[in-house]
């Protein structure tokens, strides 16, 4: 149902409050790398295994969700929104070798941790243009702690028409530095 397992909220200069919602979403069960990757729209791209939505990596400026949510200091166990745009070090355990499912992407992929078969953590420069790798044959997403986090893009091919045909509104993080300063830098 996309709540939590534990307390949520309230948070401080958050508008919203978490509530039960019933949503589906059509999830690929035999996931294919397509020739060309597509846009991860923004809003739902994934799914947490706790049932938690995982977002795009963007705010709707086009700025660094994560930075934002990070310098808010919203991303722990008691204090953040119902959705996820990085990684809550509290869902799974983080040392864990390798890194354990802890989500699906919406094009059917599956969403792993940020540590690899040897035990290192992963950076987004380990993986491709959409966040994941190949593993034994077989495509699969890595959360990172830096940009874009989960996603980037889609490998596969989503099936819900809420998702797919959806036009990109960013293709690059926007400075929010410069929309205060009107630019100026």
């Amino acid at each position: 149902r996309g709540m939590p397992n534990r307390t949520v909220g309230p948070w401080e200069g958050y508008p919203g409050s978490a509530m039960h919602q019933n949503r589906t979403y059509r999830i690929p069960k035999n996931p294919a790398v397509q020739a060309q990757s597509t846009c991860a729209p923004m809003g739902v791209i994934g799914l947490a295994l706790s049932g938690a939505p995982i977002l795009n990596p963007y705010t709707a400026e086009c700025y660094d969700a994560g930075l934002l949510v990070k310098a808010a200091g919203l991303p722990n166990c008691t204090g953040q929104p119902p959705h996820i745009h990085i990684t809550p070090r509290c869902l799974f355990n983080v040392s864990e070798v390798p890194s354990p499912i802890i989500g699906v992407a919406l094009d059917g992929f599956p969403i792993y941790g940020p540590r690899d078969e040897n035990g290192r953590e992963l950076t987004s420069a380990d993986l491709d243009g959409c966040h994941g790798r190949q593993v034994r044959g077989q495509y699969r997403y890595h959360v990172t702690r830096d940009f874009p986090y989960f996603l980037g893009c889609f490998k596969g091919a989503p099936v819900d028409e809420r998702i797919r045909g959806r036009p990109c509104q960013c293709r690059e993080r926007a400075d929010p530095c410069q929309a205060l300063d009107g630019g100026g830098g």
